[in-house]
């Protein structure tokens, strides 16, 4: 009898765990496109990014400034919202960027991120994004999921890069880590 209930709960639980993360239409269900166990688990997750000019590559050209800024990213269900500050900037802000890369390596774009130039070397922005924003590529070539840029960011092989009129390829760079 022990024996034969064991076996049935062992069934149940495997029937429970192939069916998790199923596309269901009953209400408070996931849908097809809705978030997956792993997903589920990296809801509330965050990162930070602290950036400078020294690790930026190319190396640019700040002469006498000194570039800082700081960036922080919180997993939100589907989405990633985000705040980013740039300071003592040479020129006016033009863009910004999740990248993938290992410290020190240039790499492509993941997502972009929204910033407003503040004057006086100073740029911020907020925003959120979500699996329309996402420009990169897996290294088989395939879109990234939401899911994959959440575990890009908790690799610490991605960085924010902000970019001037003055350093087109970035001037501010710091790499993503979890936040403590």
């Amino acid at each position: 009898m022990h024996r034969s209930m064991r076996l049935v709960l062992t069934f149940a639980v495997a029937a429970c765990a192939s069916t998790s993360g199923t596309s269901s239409s009953s209400p408070g269900s996931m849908s097809s496109s809705g978030t997956s166990g792993a997903g589920m688990q990296a809801a509330g997750q965050s990162f930070q990014a602290t950036m400078d000019s020294s690790h930026e590559v190319p190396q640019p050209n700040v002469g006498s400034s000194s570039p800082t800024g700081t960036a922080t990213f919180n997993v939100d269900g589907q989405t990633i919202k985000y705040n980013i500050e740039a300071k003592g900037l040479t020129s006016p802000f033009t863009a910004a960027h999740i990248h993938v890369g290992d410290p020190g390596v240039a790499g492509a774009v993941v997502a972009p991120l929204m910033m407003t130039d503040g004057g006086n070397g100073t740029a911020t922005g907020s925003g959120t994004i979500d699996a329309s924003a996402i420009k990169g590529k897996n290294p088989d070539g395939s879109p990234m999921s939401m899911q994959d840029v959440i575990a890009l960011l908790g690799s610490g092989k991605a960085y924010v890069n902000v970019h001037t009129q003055n350093n087109k390829p970035g001037e501010l760079r710091g790499q993503i880590t979890a936040a403590r």
